[in-house]
């Protein structure tokens, strides 16, 4: 008997940056941080950026060249949501197919405003370690249309993307 072995897509993490200052102090993007080493031990590979210190231009050349299929975003109320959508409707515009969803802090308290933006797919609430995995281990396997039917717990759906 033939074993089957897939490997599983690549999934690049995001910290947009805060603010349009480039001398500022950065700390380290821990939301990105936790999620990402839960997601690497699952078995994805993961690449984690924070815009604070590297370009928008040279992530989206990363996630071009690479031909990344999952972009998540971590992001908080206020002016990081602008760098947020930006960076999300970029990705949108490089590759249409790139599934983009969102967590933090913002998408927990009112996921409802992110669902509305038309480069959203899905968001993540609350803490994401085990529900980003449930969510890639559905969308990898093609259910994207049965992910709230596999209890995939802090899920919303955007109506426009997927």
């Amino acid at each position: 008997m033939d074993t089957i072995i897939t490997e599983k897509p690549e999934v690049v993490l995001i910290f947009p940056k805060t603010i349009e200052i480039d001398f500022i102090s950065v700390d380290i993007p821990y939301s990105i941080f936790f999620v990402g080493s839960y997601v690497n031990a699952c078995g994805y590979p993961v690449k984690l950026f924070d815009q604070r210190k590297t370009s928008m231009n040279s992530i989206l050349d990363y996630i071009r060249e690479n031909n990344v299929g999952y972009v998540g975003i971590s992001t908080m109320t206020g002016p990081q949501l602008l760098f947020s959508e930006e960076f999300s409707r970029e990705i949108k515009m490089t590759n249409p197919e790139t599934v983009v969803f969102w967590g933090g802090v913002h998408p927990t308290i009112a996921p409802e405003t992110v669902l509305e933006l038309d480069v959203v797919d899905y968001v993540l609430r609350g803490e994401g370690e085990e529900t980003c995995v449930n969510f890639l281990d559905c969308v990898t396997a093609g259910e994207y249309d049965t992910v709230e039917q596999h209890n995939v717990t802090n899920l919303q759906i955007s109506d426009i993307g997927i």
